[in-house]
């Protein structure tokens, strides 16, 4: 959810006759034009989660004819990733809960290693590929692990995010 807040444009004598916001992509490709009438506080509640970078321009249109629309500076927000991962899961072939991922959304490379309570390297992949409980072929014991992740997004920000699974 984006809050915006701007000052009330000012200049006409008459005032302002409406906003309008108009939403872009990263690329300039314009999303969605919104309409919030005089009011100068605006929500975009909007679910995206294709899009991790974009920004906003607002439009002012003067209650005077003839006079020309005001035209705001641009904003660029850069959305936060967003990590979704179990703390607990069941690798006993029955179809539920059997791997463990990290996945979420504007992420556009992940390296995920899992650790034992000594500090092993158990799992690496740089792919979508679940850890499935196993290290070298046999099942690992029903124990906490360390896992971290290192992300870049779309906005090509890196970091790390680490957790536990059981």
């Amino acid at each position: 959810m984006i809050t915006l807040q701007w000052s009330g444009y000012t200049g006409w004598k008459n005032g302002v006759k409406n906003y309008t916001l108009e939403k872009y992509d990263q690329q300039g490709n314009l999303l969605k034009t919104f309409f919030p009438g005089t009011d100068t506080t605006f929500i975009d509640n909007d679910v995206d989660p294709i899009n991790q970078i974009v920004s906003y321009k607002i439009t002012a249109t003067p209650n005077d004819p003839g006079l020309i629309n005001s035209v705001s500076n641009v904003i660029r927000l850069i959305k936060a990733v967003n990590l979704f991962y179990p703390t607990a899961f069941t690798p006993n072939g029955d179809s539920l809960n059997d791997g463990f991922t990290v996945s979420g959304h504007y992420i556009a490379k992940m390296e995920l290693n899992i650790f034992d309570r000594w500090g092993t390297l158990i799992f690496s992949t740089n792919s979508s590929e679940p850890w499935d409980g196993t290290y070298n072929g046999r099942l690992m014991p029903e124990t906490t692990y360390v896992w971290t992740a290192k992300v870049t997004d779309s906005a090509a920000r890196n970091f790390t995010h680490t957790g536990t699974i059981v």
